[in-house]
């Protein structure tokens, strides 16, 4: 970048200097301590509990009993099996839920009036469910012709499929 600058009346002008550095006198910043006298979690609980008669006191409920480390880290290895446990229990009566909820939420199989079509090449379950003109939604009426003809491929020409009136 260039230190000159367009004045208003074209002639150019020089951009003002930035300021220089200047030294700051040695000045204490701050005070310097021996790593010994930091604070540590040990001595922070100490100033804590001489600081705090509530701090000394034991958790309601587990006044008589007392933990010792090693059962603090049996509980903790216990724990994650417990969760997963709990979690694959929870998966399997979720799944459960589930299935029961489709069993109960599919259609009852059609017990109406029906008659015999033959199939003709281009046809399809969709496309004959749809020139059926059911008031009842398409993909139910597609699902009784494929249950009323046991039918679980696409339809060949010359086939004779069973179709529900309604």
């Amino acid at each position: 970048m260039s230190a000159l600058i367009m004045a208003s009346g074209g002639a150019p002008a020089r951009a003002p200097r930035p300021r220089r550095l200047r030294a700051v006198p040695d000045a204490p910043l701050a005070d310097v301590r021996d790593i010994s006298t930091a604070p540590s979690a040990a001595r922070r609980r100490e100033a804590v509990l001489a600081e705090d008669p509530a701090a000394q006191r034991r958790p309601a409920g587990g006044a008589s009993v007392r933990v010792g480390a090693g059962a603090r880290e049996a509980a903790g290895r216990r724990s994650p099996v417990l969760r997963i446990v709990t979690g694959m229990a929870a998966v399997v009566a979720a799944t459960g839920v589930a299935v029961a909820a489709g069993i109960a939420a599919q259609p009852d199989p059609y017990a109406g009036p029906t008659f015999t079509h033959s199939v003709s090449a281009g046809e399809s379950v969709w496309g004959l469910a749809a020139q059926l003109g059911s008031d009842r939604p398409l993909d139910e009426v597609v699902h009784d012709i494929e249950r009323l003809n046991d039918l679980d491929r696409g339809l060949s020409a010359g086939q004779e499929v069973t179709l529900p009136v309604e």
